[in-house]
């Protein structure tokens, strides 16, 4: 591990002062930035007893400006991963007409248009609790030390509010889960109504709402449920158009409500960050043609998920224990075993518009072959000496200034007095040289592996009268009754390999004008049609019987199918 961390080091030239400049005092590099304070002047040894203070953000704007601004593309992003997973009777997009500079026929004078719920407003300050840490306002982040400060949050009432035209929609914001009698009578004078709802998580060191950590559940949060049988019942008197967008750090089960009458459309639009308003007013309102997938399953209930998916509300012994019996069977692959029919399955995502796929085509491009090509000579894993160096020389330099709390790669003197040379005559099986394994040999693993064995094509129309992107996803089955160990005969079902029925191997998005055409490739990998070995420790690809390719549009929609 300290080779590794140490490689690392010297691999990026960090010991080349003309590269990495020292941090003041000793020099003027080191990070223009502090993730310890929001000033200028800092502390330089943060956590410790030293006091001395320096420049530690220099404020550098790397933003972006114009088109090349940072915020485009973050929004980008943002509408790119939003996945429209309910459209019943297209009620989505919403008419364009009632947006400033827009012009349109219209039914009537006004539309009136409800926005509810806490998750569509904002809060005081977006950067208010420590590593975001708390849900108030619209959920744009999880929580966490991954988290960063926010330097603007767009709401998306702000952003609905900016770009309706009042002379066309009338707006009703209700930006709190909690609706009065007052509040849910307004509702029935809506022609639509957008409820905001989400469910937030993060890492255990944090806690919020009785939240410590990972979620308690799969439901919605602060009511959530409720309000939007509360909106959908209520929108219109019972004939208004609810449409719900969820923000979420992972699936939510949405039995609750998902087949009430109410509900014409529903939209996960994840974790969308600082441009959330703006990204979600491009998706209702058809600016941009929603192109995500779902990368989890939407099951029916938490235990759809299997028993080790199961929330772990008290210790399981002294020291908790997770033993991870499920394998490779996660999310989708567990729903596939076992004939577990999801509300949404992975890898699902409508769209605006329709895609047709045709014309699949698979061939070996190069010949099966059980193991990668062996390693390659000359390169050897670092060796070391055993000699000990004098004492002088693991112990801190004469002069060093020690600062309190941080770690050090030296001995106390007493310490380095008494390391003594290992004795030659002990033997253990962990201090055994290991042959270098036969699937390393460069970065990524054995350069085999990365071999192009295969290649599919496959025909992608868009048949719908919108411009709009597709994910078109390729999955593999591996062939059966491979034996777990490569060329023997046996038939013995218990001693074969068990492969999931279909493995994600590939996908590509396209953005196709209405009636165009492309074809996609895929090339597969040595990798992509192999498993790992326990037994041999290396990668295996079978070489007998034959891959089956599936091509489609999610887990569970794969039309097209070949052999290879």
């Amino acid at each position: 591990m300290v080779t590794r961390i140490v490689a690392a080091w010297y691999r990026v030239g960090q010991d080349d002062t003309s590269r990495w400049p020292p941090r003041p005092p000793e020099g003027d590099g080191g990070p223009n930035f502090s993730s310890f304070t929001d000033e200028e002047v800092g502390l330089l040894y943060p956590g410790s007893d030293d006091n001395e203070t320096a420049i530690v953000n220099r404020f550098v704007d790397v933003r972006g400006t114009a088109n090349d601004s940072h915020a485009l593309l973050a929004r980008k992003i943002a509408a790119e991963g939003t996945v429209l997973v309910e459209n019943k009777g297209n009620a989505l997009p919403l008419t364009s007409s009632i947006l400033q500079g827009e012009d349109g026929d219209r039914a009537r004078s006004q539309v009136s248009i409800a926005v509810v719920g806490e998750d569509a407003g904002s809060s005081d300050n977006p950067n208010a609790c420590p590593d975001r840490s708390c849900n108030k306002g619209t959920l744009a982040s999880g929580w966490g030390s991954g988290a960063v400060e926010f330097s603007y949050l767009v709401a998306p009432w702000d952003a609905i509010r900016s770009v309706i035209d009042p002379a066309k929609a009338a707006l009703t914001p209700l930006l709190t889960n909690d609706l009065r009698q007052s509040d849910q009578a307004l509702l029935d004078d809506q022609d639509i109504c957008l409820a905001f709802v989400n469910a937030d998580g993060g890492e255990g060191y944090l806690a919020d709402n009785g939240i410590r950590g990972d979620r308690n559940d799969l439901y919605l949060q602060k009511g959530g449920d409720k309000l939007v049988q509360t909106v959908a019942k209520r929108c219109g008197g019972g004939n208004g158009t609810t449409i719900v967008v969820v923000h979420a750090i992972g699936p939510v089960v949405v039995e609750n409500w998902i087949d009430m009458n109410g509900v014409k459309g529903v939209i996960l639009a994840n974790l969308p960050g600082q441009e959330s308003g703006n990204s979600i007013v491009d998706i209702l309102f058809g600016r941009v043609n929603p192109s995500g997938k779902l990368p989890y399953t939407v099951g029916k209930r938490i235990e759809d998920y299997g028993p080790n998916a199961q929330v772990l509300y008290y210790p399981n012994g002294p020291i908790p224990q997770q033993n991870f019996t499920e394998g490779l069977y996660v999310d989708y692959r567990y729903f596939d075993k076992y004939g577990i029919e999801p509300r949404y399955e992975f890898g699902y995502g409508l769209s605006y518009t329709t895609f047709e796929l045709s014309h699949v085509s698979a061939a070996l491009v190069k010949p099966k072959s059980t193991f990668p090509t062996p390693r390659l000579s000359g390169h050897k894993p670092p060796t070391y000496g055993d000699h000990i160096p004098p004492v002088e020389d693991t112990t801190f330099p004469k002069g060093f200034r020690r600062l309190h709390n941080y770690i050090y790669p030296y001995l106390e003197p007493d310490m380095a007095k008494n390391v003594k040379p290992r004795d030659s005559h002990r033997s253990h099986e962990s201090e055994q040289a290991h042959p270098p394994s036969p699937a390393g040999g460069d970065e990524g693993g054995n350069p085999s592996l990365w071999d192009i064995h295969a290649e599919v094509n496959v025909t992608v129309t868009n048949t719908g009268s919108r411009t709009g992107q597709e994910v078109v996803q390729l999955y593999v089955s591996f062939p059966e009754g491979v034996p777990v160990v490569p060329g023997s005969d046996t038939v013995d079902l218990s001693s074969t390999v068990h492969f999931p029925e279909r493995v994600l191997r590939g996908f590509d998005k396209v953005e196709l004008h209405p009636a165009e055409i492309e074809i996609i490739t895929f090339r597969l990998t040595r990798k992509d049609l192999s498993y790992w070995s326990t037994i041999h420790q290396n990668w295996v690809m079978p070489t007998t019987g034959r891959f089956k390719i599936h091509v489609g549009h999610s887990s569970r929609n794969l039309p097209l199918a070949a052999d290879i």
